[in-house]
Order: structure tokens, then C-alpha cells, then sequence
């Protein structure tokens, strides 16, 4: 039995996700598609526009044969963290043979060392990092920067420059890295992205970004979106159009304002928080009088230093309550579980190679959750934090995520406890 995993946000699921599960089958040859997918927060910082179930059904229903949350701990992180974690979490799985990704590249030839050398010299590369911002460059800048300085010997500064400013390229790297420092087994396959850029919101021939297609939706535009999305998420979209989606960023914005006015009311410092700094904090509360919305604040804190991308993070996870875990205890906050939220009952056998071969246990039932996680329970041996408690942050953003649907459509869902597995013939 051969398995391709595929680390995912679907938001939404659209001809370009199709493409990357028929092609990731055909260059691997594998029997079973396994899908490590964010669940209702993603990596840019925000929720994502439709809840992780529907977003489950439409893989199931394009070819995935099982979906597998990614904890929000890392589906909302930076790049490095959330490609650490995704492969973590498919390497302990115990039966994926191949992982493929999509880059603006595709050449794995070409990543592969530049993926290694990162590794190698990743103290230096921070250092040149840390002096070109403290030279007054914006972060992507400052490692741009860093990075053409570092391989300017292997690689011409445009060939360099081109490939740091795309984010599937970057993604990819931190891919790579992660698969090298585990020293996994797993295979990395790549597929270059077709057509359509991350950012790109003008609609091509054949595939439109994630970028465009929520655009069109958030403007309640379905029907111009309906040539790139699958027939089959799209009934989903339809379906589920302004009864329990689309959700925004701005949906959170009465929850946040309170969350930070309470610390800065208590004397409580936002520093606990991932990738809070105490002068990103200082900025916070300075500007806390200003705040009208969840975007408008971003805005307002964004500097050279913060780049938006990074504020928004900071910002949900300050909202969804994720401390910054120690340097010490970075590498055992790694997953520990695998949530399982779907899968085609064809592909039963996946499930039970899973079961058979996992160094971490498959939560297949939220109320089982605890039993199976607790201390007493059997732990894995990189863990030192309290599994339950990183499934407990993945409960609340879930319920957060939750009533925020149910306030804003005037609907009633079913819970987290509640929620049976997503099954597809």
C-alpha cells in the first residue's frame, strides 16, 4: 500500500486543489490520497471562509480519501512552524510514503539543497536577518536579503530574489527542511502551481488563486467563480451560501477587542502569546484606544518591522488564547494526536493502517478525546506538554468558530462533541 500526503486549507477547494490530488496520485503512484488539513483558522491569520467540515466534504468528495486536522496551534503559524508541524504530524502517522507539494519552482532539484543549506547555516541566516531589519528593512526584505547574501556563490540574485517572493516557494522550502531534520523517510514530490499566482485575483482559463475565488464569494459573486471550483464543492458552496458561510476576519472583532482591553484593564503583558514581543505589545495597547474592527487595527499596527501577514497572526492568537511555548519546549509541542474529520469508506484499510502503524493515537470521536489523551494515558515519547491541552485549544477555536457562524447566520449547528465523523462512500 503507497500514500501520498498532502498538507492543505482549501479555502476553498477549487480546480487547482483538484489538479494537485490527480497529479500527486499519478507521480506517486500511490493507493491512498491523505490530507493533513487546517481546520478554521489558516496560516495567514484568519478564519477560514468556510468551517473545516464543508471544507472536508469537498476533498472527500474530489478524490481525498482522508482528512486529518492540523492543530490550530500550527495551522495559524508562521511558515516554518506550520510546515514543521504538518510534516511532523505526517511522519508519525507511520504509513505516508510521499508528500507533494505545489511551488512556483517546481524543481525539486533546485530546492533541495537550497533546503539543506538553509538547515546547515540557519543560525547565520537569522543573524543576517536580525541585522538588515535592524538596518530598517521590512522582514521579507531583510530576508531576501539575507538569503542572496548567503547563496549569492550558488545562484544568481535575481534567480534568488524570484524564488523567496513566492509563498508556495516558500512553503516549499520549509517543507523540505522539516522532511531533512526529522530525517523522515517520506518523499517529497513537487508539482509547479499552475497559472494562477497566490495573490492573483484576476480569473485565468483554467484555475483562479484561493485569493480571487474568496473575493468573488465575499461580493456574493458565485456564479463567476463556478468554472474553477468542482461541481461538487460547488453544490457544497450553494448549499451552504449565507447559511453558514461565508465567515470573515471582521466576525471576530468584538471577541479580540475584549480579549487585549482585559489584559491591558488587568496589567496582564500580551507576551505570553506566540510571537508576541514586548514591543509589539507596547504598540497594542497604544493604539488599542483607535480600534473600530479586527482589519482596521491590523492596519493600524502594521509597521516595516510587522509585516500585515504577521500582525494578523499575532493578533489570532491572542484571540484563540495560543502561548508561546518555551525554546527549550519547542520541539515537544509537536503533534501529538491525529484528529481525524472525514473519510471516503472505500478507504477503510488507510484508517486501519493508521491505527496499526501511528506513534500518536487517531481521535476518531471528540468525547473520546480525553481518555485517550490524558497523562495516564499512553504518551508519545517527544511530548512533554499535556496533549490534552493542546486538543483543548483546537476545541475552543472549533467552538468559537462555531458561534460566530451561528450569531452572524441566525442558524443552529452541531457542536464539536456532537459533529459525526464526514463519510463518502
Amino acid at each position: 500500500m503507497k500514500v501520498v500526503g498532502l498538507i492543505t486549507e482549501y479555502n476553498p477547494f477549487h480546480t487547482g486543489h483538484l489538479f494537485h490530488i490527480k497529479e500527486a496520485k499519478q507521480l506517486s503512484h500511490a493507493d491512498f490520497v491523505l490530507v493533513i488539513m487546517s481546520g478554521d483558522f489558516v496560516q495567514r491569520g484568519a478564519p477560514a471562509l468556510l468551517d473545516k467540515y464543508m471544507r472536508t466534504e469537498m476533498a472527500l468528495l474530489c478524490g481525498a480519501d482522508a482528512v486529518i486536522e492540523l492543530p490550530v496551534r500550527f495551522s495559524c503559524a508562521s511558515a516554518e512552524y506550520f510546515a514543521c508541524g504538518a510534516v511532523f504530524l505526517l511522519h508519525q502517522l507511520g504509513i505516508v510514503d510521499f508528500l507533494c507539494f505545489g511551488s512556483e519552482c517546481g524543481n525539486l532539484d533546485f530546492l533541495q539543497p537550497i533546503a539543506q543549506s538553509l538547515l546547515k547555516e540557519s543560525s547565520d541566516f537569522q543573524k543576517k536577518i536580525s541585522l538588515f531589519i535592524k538596518q530598517g528593512n521590512s522582514y521579507p526584505t531583510a530576508r531576501s536579503k539575507a538569503f542572496c547574501e548567503i547563496f549569492s556563490k550558488q545562484f544568481s540574485t535575481e534567480i534568488l530574489s524570484s524564488l523567496l517572493s513566492k509563498p508556495n516557494n516558500i512553503l516549499a522550502l520549509e517543507y523540505l527542511k522539516a522532511l531533512h531534520q526529522i530525517q523522515s523517510p517520506i518523499l517529497p514530490l513537487t508539482i509547479k502551481r499552475q497559472q494562477a499566482g497566490y495573490h492573483d485575483l484576476k480569473l485565468s482559463k483554467n484555475f483562479a488563486s484561493a485569493t480571487a475565488l474568496r473575493h468573488h464569494i465575499l461580493c456574493h459573486n458565485l456564479t463567476i467563480i463556478k468554472p474553477y471550483i468542482p461541481e461538487a464543492a460547488f453544490s457544497i458552496l450553494e448549499r451552504e451560501f449565507l447559511r453558514s458561510f461565508p465567515i470573515q476576519t471582521d466576525d471576530f472583532s468584538l471577541p479580540l477587542y475584549y480579549k487585549i482591553r482585559s489584559h491591558l484593564e488587568m496589567g496582564r503583558s500580551l507576551t505570553i502569546y506566540q510571537d508576541i514581543t514586548s514591543d509589539l505589545e507596547a504598540r497594542i495597547f497604544k493604539k488599542l484606544h483607535q480600534f473600530t474592527s479586527f482589519t482596521s487595527f491590523a492596519l493600524l499596527l502594521k509597521t516595516k518591522q510587522y509585516t500585515l501577514t504577521r500582525i494578523y497572526r499575532c493578533l489570532l492568537h491572542i484571540l484563540l488564547d495560543i502561548k508561546a511555548p518555551s525554546p527549550s519546549a519547542l520541539l515537544t509541542c509537536m503533534p501529538s494526536y491525529a484528529r481525524l474529520l472525514g473519510f471516503r469508506k472505500s478507504s477503510a484499510a488507510l484508517l486501519t493502517a493508521i491505527k496499526t502503524h501511528s506513534s500518536i493515537p487517531l481521535i476518531t470521536k471528540t468525547a473520546d478525546a480525553k481518555q485517550i489523551l490524558l497523562p495516564t494515558a499512553k504518551q508519545p515519547s517527544f511530548q512533554s506538554v499535556n496533549p490534552f491541552t493542546l486538543f483543548q485549544q483546537d476545541l475552543f477555536a472549533a467552538d468559537l468558530y462555531q458561534k460566530t457562524q451561528e450569531l452572524k447566520f441566525h442558524t443552529t449547528l452541531t457542536n464539536e462533541f456532537s459533529h459525526p465523523l464526514v463519510l463518502i462512500p
